[in-house]
């Protein structure tokens, strides 16, 4: 699958931090003038042999101010807050027998690249306070057949323990606000179907 796309955007809601409040920036939602956003999508699939199949995607987007925005202190050109600009998956599905019970093993990755969570980047560069992104995130599946009705897999989510920061501003008070990805989780899912 393959797409590609341009995006012409009027009033793109953003969130700014030129606003002071007792001596302390302060953020808010406002609508910048316009912006675009120019990239493209490719996801595959292809079974290396009967029992092991790949997943691969790539995205990519440029989304930037078209206009300059004065009243949030950006110009034109100034990239979107909350928009990496690469993305990537990678997964490996191995499927056989346990006995006679139909199981597998899978193992799922994702990259994103780095992105600002404010209009106007806070900090410096080398130490921006609303960067985020720029992190890769490992799961992985066992999961046995137990019946026409009944499965359990295990799971490990983010089996890397990365701290990866999924969203970011420098304008929180007092401090930045953060958020980052579920940290390691390791459980056992039982599904059944209703027949």
């Amino acid at each position: 699958d393959a797409s590609v796309f341009h995006i012409d955007w009027q009033g793109v809601p953003v969130t700014s931090n030129n606003i002071t409040c007792g001596g302390l920036n302060r953020s808010y939602l406002t609508n910048a003038a316009s912006a675009t956003s120019d990239g493209f999508d490719l996801q595959g699939s292809a079974y290396i042999t009967d029992q092991l199949k790949v997943d691969l995607g790539l995205g990519y987007a440029h989304a930037a101010l078209s206009a300059d925005a004065p009243t949030l202190g950006a110009k034109s050109g100034a990239l979107l807050p909350g928009a990496p600009q690469f993305t990537g998956t990678a997964g490996l599905l191995y499927a056989f027998k346990i006995d006679d019970l139909d199981s597998y093993i899978r193992l799922d990755g994702f990259y994103s690249g780095i992105f600002h969570g404010d209009i106007v980047p806070t900090g410096t560069p080398s130490g921006s306070t609303d960067r985020a992104g720029d992190y890769f995130k490992l799961d992985a599946r066992f999961g046995v057949q137990l019946s026409k009705t009944l499965n359990v897999s295990i799971y490990g989510r983010n089996l890397t323990d990365v701290a990866g920061r999924t969203g970011a501003s420098g304008t929180g008070f007092p401090y930045p606000l953060i958020t980052i990805i579920q940290p390691r989780t390791v459980g056992v899912q039982v599904g059944y179907k209703l027949q």
